[in-house]
């Protein structure tokens, strides 16, 4: 019991750290990639994965903001198409369960944000995620929404922001 209660101290440090940092990207590129990194080393735990948004319509289609490990190179695709079998079933069953799944080394993330978007992680890990492992993730996740809707805000506002300066230059 003390050795799960460290364990879930030294996750919480981190969990809070590692947010802190995620809060301050202004990329929706880069935050993807560090949510993949700062899973890892939540789980200390070499992993392969994926993370995959859903916005808008059609409701089918989704693009894959970050890869890494051995799915490094899946990232920047669109769709479907190009990913291999397993993983495709792994992304597409969390959109429609719309929650979490702990299988033995294939760990899938679900969240939604505020402004109606869907993120999907998909993990390849070396060992099976033990209880303490998954409460942490699933702690990290719930903070994970609005960091998204952060990034999304942002970019709105500086496409906003890019666009008001051109119609003030054309007017001048």
């Amino acid at each position: 019991q003390l050795q799960r209660m460290v364990e879930t101290r030294r996750g919480l440090e981190m969990i809070i750290e590692g947010a802190a940092t995620l809060y301050d990207l202004k990329s929706m590129q880069k935050l993807a990639e560090g949510v993949l990194t700062q899973i890892a080393s939540l789980l200390n735990v070499e992993c392969g994965g994926i993370l995959v948004l859903r916005e808008g319509a059609p409701r089918e289609r989704f693009s894959i903001l970050a890869g890494s490990g051995c799915y490094r190179h899946f990232a920047g695709l669109a769709g479907s198409e190009k990913l291999d079998p397993i993983l495709r079933h792994a992304v597409q069953s969390a959109f429609e369960r719309r929650a979490h799944e702990f299988q033995p080394k294939l760990s899938v993330l679900y969240l939604r944000t505020a402004t109606a978007r869907e993120v999907v992680v998909v993990l390849e890990t070396s060992r099976t995620l033990t209880p303490t492992d998954r409460s942490l993730v699933e702690v990290f996740c719930s903070r994970l929404s609005v960091a998204f809707d952060n990034v999304i805000l942002y970019e709105e506002l500086h496409e906003a922001n890019i666009r008001l300066e051109e119609r003030v230059r054309d007017r001048t």
